[in-house]
């Protein structure tokens, strides 16, 4: 009998035109006298900087790009410097180059290929331009000494497996550009305590966050039509979940979205009249903590107004007060502790940011002698014959009652 074994293997084909002082290049176009940085048998070491311009055969030639590879498992690199000149990063440009720590990319890049920074498990910090449009699949995969990123507000995708298993990540803020969060790609990001999804997110891939136990809130915004199957499974840390989506946009996640979440101890927030919605939908329904709330936005000035027709609980950091009289200039402010009753106007006080205000079951009494007016529609409010009227703004920079 003959046994016929076939053996299959991946391999990285090093071709160059040309070196200068030991950075190999290959010609992109003789016609724009243009050339990438290509790879040099992973003899790459030490701090490398790249020129702009390099010349060969008296003909000079600009540097665009990095190119697919170049830097393929240079071990040895410690750190790079990459020219104005260069618009993209190919495909594993660095793919394995566990000896780098930190990078900075120059604004003229446009794109980030596929694994580019692969496995750099000793970078710390990198710095992503706004001129940057996507970052590609497996991008940082393994970087998992980073442990702060930027996204800058170009970005409007995250790939797959973008920061797969960067551990190192303590918090990240998505910028608003995004629609998509792709496929695992924050996947044993378990260090995160906390992330951002801006209501500019339509969807959000399969275990996207998966095995991120380390985060304990999180919001989804009402632009969500699509949640991935294992989205946010074992996400065991998870306390609450505040569910931005309204009743008439429900929509059942994919399989096991919720996977691995206690269910018991983990609270659903829900936006007002669709607890009974979330409570018969699949997935949603199996959480036991279902509770109604509505989401104040507090802006740099760190104040706000709120009026509601239902009793809510104050969020922790918050600070609620009503107004009981006028001495002279000043309007004299009383706090609410715990529980602002229903028809209360109040004003906020916080640091800038999002708070959510559950519905309470208690019924405190009316707080009396509050000279604050409020209203839960659009209503023109006349003020009383003789009386002056006062409203909460900022004036030259300064947060004040002004008539």
């Amino acid at each position: 009998m003959t046994v016929l074994l076939l053996l299959s293997c991946t391999a990285v084909v090093y071709a160059q035109d040309f070196d200068v002082d030991g950075i190999y290049y290959n010609i992109l176009s003789s016609e724009n006298k243009t050339v990438e940085v290509t790879s040099g048998s992973n003899e790459y070491s030490g701090a490398i900087t790249i020129s702009a311009s390099v010349t060969y055969n008296s003909i000079t030639y600009s540097v665009t790009s990095i190119g697919e590879s170049a830097f393929y498992k240079c071990w040895k690199l410690t750190s790079i410097e990459i020219p104005s000149s260069v618009t993209s990063i190919g495909n594993s440009a660095f793919y394995r180059c566990s000896g780098l720590t930190s990078i900075e990319i120059p604004s003229s890049v446009t794109s980030i290929g596929e694994s580019a920074f692969y496995n750099c498990m000793y970078l710390t910090s990198i710095e992503i331009p706004s001129s940057i449009t996507s970052i590609g699949d497996y991008a940082f995969h393994n970087c998992y000494r980073l442990t702060s990123i930027e996204i800058p507000s170009s970005i409007t995708s995250i790939g797959d497996y973008a920061f797969y298993y960067c551990y190192g990540l303590t918090s990240i803020k998505i910028p608003s550009s995004v629609t998509s969060i792709g496929e695992s790609a924050f996947r044993g990001c378990y260090g995160l305590t906390s992330i951002e999804i801006p209501s500019s997110v339509t969807s959000i891939g399969e275990l996207a966050f998966n095995n991120c136990y380390g985060l304990t809130s999180i919001e989804i915004p009402s632009s969500v039509t699509s949640i991935g199957e294992l989205a946010f499974d074992n996400c065991s840390g998870l306390k609450r979940i505040i569910s931005c989506i309204a009743a008439e946009n429900l929509f059942a996640p994919g399989n096991l979205a919720f996977n691995g979440i206690d269910k018991d101890a983990c609270t659903l927030y829900v936006p007002a009249g669709a607890k009974s919605t979330y409570a018969a939908t699949e997935q949603w329904k199996e959480f036991k903590n279902i509770v109604e709330a509505y989401d104040l936005t507090v802006t740099a000035a760190g104040y706000a107004t709120m009026y509601l027709d239902k009793a809510v609980e104050i969020p922790a950091g918050v600070e609620a007060y009503t107004a009981n009289r006028v001495e002279g200039d000043y309007l004299k402010m009383q706090p609410v502790e715990g529980v602002i009753p229903a028809n209360t106007a109040v004003i906020i006080k916080a640091s800038e940011g999002t708070y959510l205000f559950a519905y309470s079951d208690e019924t405190p009494e009316a707080i009396e002698d509050n000279l604050l007016r409020g209203t839960v529609t659009d209503t023109y409010v006349k003020p009383q014959s003789g009386s002056v009227a006062y409203v909460l703004s900022m004036v030259d920079g300064v947060v004040g009652m002004y008539r």
